[in-house]
Order: C-alpha cells, then structure tokens, then sequence
C-alpha cells in the first residue's frame, strides 16, 4: 500500500496529548508543525511571518498560539538570531508519536554544555554552587528546549546585578546556590522581545554592581580571616580605595579586564572558604600551607601572583576542600 501525501503523519495518543491540552487555534498550528517536521526529531525551521502566512492567521495570532505549545510543554521554540534567518520549532516527546533519533554526539553536546553553565556560574563571585544532580537535571531541560548559552549568559547577568544590588542593602543575605534561582530570569530573556535590550549595557551594570559588592565583601573577609590592610593590597595588587573607585561609573571605564577578573577570583576565594562549614579554618590563609601549590608560603602571600592563572588554581583548590 502506497501512500499518497508526503506529509502523512502517524496521529497517535502524543496527538490526543496535545489536542486536550491546546486551544482550537493552537491545536491547528500544532498540526501543521507536526506534519511538516523532520520525522527523526520534530524539527522545522520556520519564521513567524511565514507560518502566519500559510495558516491564514495573522503574526500576532501564531505568536501567541506559538506562546502557549511552549508554556504547556508542547513544543520548545528557538528564535532566529535576526529577521532573515529562520526559528526552528521542535515538538516535545511527550507530544511527538515518532521514537527521535540521538546518537553520542547529542550526548557529548549536552556534556558540553553543561560545563559552560557550571563554569559561568563559578566566575560569579555572588553564586556558590556546587553544582548538583538537580542543577544538571535543570541544566538538561534548558538544554532540551533549545536555550543558548549566550541567552543563559544573559539571564546571569541580569540575576546576579540584581542579587548584587540586593547584597549591597542587607549584607548578610545569601548567595545564589542553585541554578534553577534564574529561572524567572531565564525565561524574560528568551521572550522575543528581549531581543532588543541593550545586553552590552547591562553587563557594565552588573559590574559595576558586582565590583561594589566585592569590595563591600573584601572588607569584611579582612576581619573574618584576620589579615591586614596590608595584606588585602598586597593580595589585589593595589590600594583599596583605587580599587573601590573603580565601582563608580566614571571611573568603570578605566576597568582592566586583568584587574576585574583579579577582584572576582579574590572574593570567590575567600567566600568559599567563609562558607566552607569550617573545613577552612580562620588562620587558614596567613598559615603556611605544604601544599604544592604554596611550596610552604601562606596562601596569602601565593595569592599576591601576578599569574592570574595561578590565582584562579588557588581559587579551584579553596572551592574544592569549601565542597564547591
């Protein structure tokens, strides 16, 4: 037996699926993408204004219908990057009636992906995290429904400038140890409309707030450690007021990325240790300490190193015997 359309389509229980959960409008949208998409993974490219087109319905009509397959976990949509490049829409297991295709490359690029969101949330000196099984498990549902990098590299900046700001008002509050704490956050980001924000511009706010928390931060760790003014200048290669300064706005701009990235692995540093249940003890950093990385010195005279390298290996070694 021969069948006579291309676009035959094997409607299942995954359809009924979809079909109780939908409204009319959407349900009809849901159909045409299922009918049209790779059998091997559910995929169709797409743009908006296409799509309108061919279903007779208006631009603002798909974009909603569109809205409510990803808000009930029908589909997962992935924007074009601008307006001549397609979207691409991919139905969800739970409604698709075809077995996708994976292979080890779909599990490598998961792999990868996974350690850049856990490396982008060690450079946040506000996050300690240590990264469990249920940050991987949020970490994989991202992953599925098509969320970049580059727009979870954007919901960190606005969540952590606005945890920052929230730190600088009440000192003693906590930091984010969960990755699923951006999930509002992640979700404003991937609205179309945040195409148009100004993502450079908020990356300097969040600096700005991050290098006031920091310092904020470093006065304290100076008597929780008990090291000297000294010792706290020795260690960020400058004075403290100079560094301080650096916070304001006018003077954000003569910001090195050396020196940026010097004050993050300093504070990560010691937070760590602050928070490592004792594992860490008071005296740790003004100890001499046999560990190769030391070669016997105090770790706050090897943290003086003008190698940023070698003061990122001394934040590793800290975060690991803190348990991040």
């Amino acid at each position: 037996m021969k069948i006579k359309s291309k676009t035959f389509f094997a409607y299942g229980p995954e359809c009924e699926y979809a079909r109780r959960l939908l409204s009319d409008g959407a349900f009809n949208v849901y159909m045409h993408i299922a009918t049209h998409a790779q059998r091997s993974n559910g995929r169709m490219p797409y743009k908006a204004r296409g799509l309108a087109g061919q279903e007779d319905k208006s631009l603002r009509s798909v974009n909603t219908y569109i809205q409510e397959m990803v808000d009930k976990g029908i589909c997962v949509s992935r924007p074009s990057l601008n307006q001549y490049e397609s979207g691409e829409l991919e139905i969800c297991d739970i409604a698709w009636p075809y077995v996708k295709e994976t292979g080890p490359e779909k599990t490598g690029e998961f792999e990868s992906y996974k350690i850049a969101i856990k490396e982008a949330l060690q450079m946040r000196p506000c996050i300690l995290s240590r990264f469990s099984t249920s940050d991987a498990s949020f970490a994989e549902k991202l992953f599925l429904r098509g969320i970049t990098l580059v727009q979870i590299t954007r919901a960190l900046h606005l969540g952590c400038a606005a945890k920052y700001i929230s730190l600088l008002n009440d000192p003693g509050g906590e930091l984010i140890s969960r990755l699923s704490y951006f999930r509002d956050v992640i979700e404003q980001v991937i609205k179309p409309e945040s195409s148009f924000e100004n993502w450079p511009l908020i990356a300097v706010v969040m600096t700005k707030y991050e290098l006031g928390w920091c310092m904020a931060y470093l006065a304290s760790a100076e008597k929780t450690f008990r090291l000297t003014s000294d010792e706290v200048e020795q260690v960020l290669r400058m004075p403290i007021e100079e560094a301080c300064a650096l916070s304001n706005e006018r003077r954000l701009r003569e910001l090195t990325e050396e020196q940026s990235a010097r004050i993050s692995c300093i504070t990560r540093t010691f937070s760590a240790a602050e928070h490592s249940r004792m594992a860490i003890g008071l005296d740790w950093f003004t100890t001499p300490n046999s560990n190769h990385i030391f070669g016997g010195q105090r770790p706050v005279d090897s943290m003086s190193t003008n190698n940023l390298e070698e003061l990122e290996d001394i934040c590793k070694h800290v975060c690991s015997l803190a348990g991040y």
